[in-house]
């Protein structure tokens, strides 16, 4: 009975794999670097937002490559709706806070979803250089 070796993995996979490593590497320590410049000077600015500015001016002087950090946060914004689902599980179960405040956060909600409709609306438009009611031909 001929015992067959597993498969190797292709370079591909492995180079893929290494670079989301690389860009969960280099996120994590622009987080880090965050929260330390937070702690050391005080500041009253979120230590992630602090990181998301440091990870954005090092791409835009291309000391960081898009493609480095790329596939990382591709598999961050896969998971990120895994974080959140204790906290609308939460809500959901609490009938007393939709007994009470049900008509409250349903009509905030309503209001909201057509405020940012509407905002969004008009700023593709400014984007897009159009003005309601001026199309270009």
């Amino acid at each position: 009975m001929a015992v067959v070796p597993p498969p190797k993995p292709s370079a591909g996979k492995l180079l893929r794999a290494g670079r989301t490593v690389l860009g969960l590497a280099i996120i994590l320590g622009c987080f880090l670097a965050g929260e330390f410049f937070k702690r050391r000077f005080g500041l009253i600015v979120p230590g992630s937002v602090l990181g998301l500015f440091l990870l954005l001016a090092l791409l835009i002087t291309r000391v960081v490559r898009l493609d480095w950090v790329e596939e990382a946060s591709r598999l961050l914004l896969f998971l990120l709706p895994v974080f959140f689902v204790p906290i609308y599980v939460n809500a959901t179960e609490d009938r007393v806070l939709w007994r009470e405040w049900g008509v409250v956060i349903a009509g905030t909600l309503a209001v909201t979803v057509i405020l940012l409709w509407i905002f969004v609306g008009r700023l593709a438009q400014r984007a897009l250089g159009r003005a309601a009611g001026k199309e270009k031909p």
